[in-house]
């Protein structure tokens, strides 16, 4: 499990 990918999407998630 790569938990770069997730926190690359949080972040997404949280700005967006």
């Amino acid at each position: 499990m790569s938990f770069t990918s997730f926190n690359s999407v949080f972040l997404v998630l949280m700005l967006d």
